[in-house]
């Protein structure tokens, strides 16, 4: 995701053989659950270079197909387990890089780069929390209102949305999935 050659060739074979490229969903993403003090320089840049510079390398090489053909859709993914709106005061300490890392895409979509683009924000899949503690987990769980994780479906559909022509009208756009916990109930 970090190195644009890699990027750049994963667009060019999907364009070759699938015949196009009429959306795109950025969903890697990554976290060096550290508090500030903590991290290593190398953490950081590891997770700048994935979450941040790999979105945008992803956008700007599916831009001019899409520009070209007058087509397209990108959905771009800010995971994180409401990164500064649930879990603890040190949770949320710990997850400044990743969700800092998540915030220049939707410039993109306010400058008409793209013919779509939607910002999903998702608390963490229980595939993507199989490596949290018991405790924490449990802890998240109690802090949306939903009382559960996402499951992978309610991401997909989400994209899946975000990537037909029934959102043919939706752009720039910052979507919460994350089961109510911006509600802030």
């Amino acid at each position: 995701m970090a190195k644009k050659s890699d990027v750049e060739a994963a667009v060019r074979r999907t364009i070759s053989e699938l015949g196009g490229l009429h959306c795109v969903v950025n969903n890697a993403g990554i976290t060096r659950d550290k508090m500030t003090k903590k991290m290593s320089e190398e953490d950081w840049d590891l997770v700048i270079a994935v979450n941040l510079k790999g979105t945008f390398l992803v956008c700007q090489a599916a831009i001019n197909h899409m520009n070209d053909k007058k087509y397209g859709r990108i959905s771009n993914t800010r995971r994180s387990p409401s990164a500064g709106t649930s879990g603890s005061r040190t949770t949320r300490r710990r997850r400044r890089a990743s969700s800092g890392s998540r915030a220049r895409s939707r410039s993109s979509a306010r400058a008409r780069e793209s013919p779509s683009t939607a910002w999903r924000r998702a608390p963490p899949t229980r595939r993507c929390s199989r490596n949290v503690p018991e405790d924490i987990k449990a802890a998240i769980v109690k802090s949306i209102p939903m009382q559960r994780m996402a499951a992978p479906a309610d991401i997909a559909a989400v994209h899946a949305f975000l990537c037909s022509d029934d959102a043919n009208y939706v752009t720039g756009q910052l979507l919460y999935v994350d089961g109510g916990v911006t509600l802030g109930v």
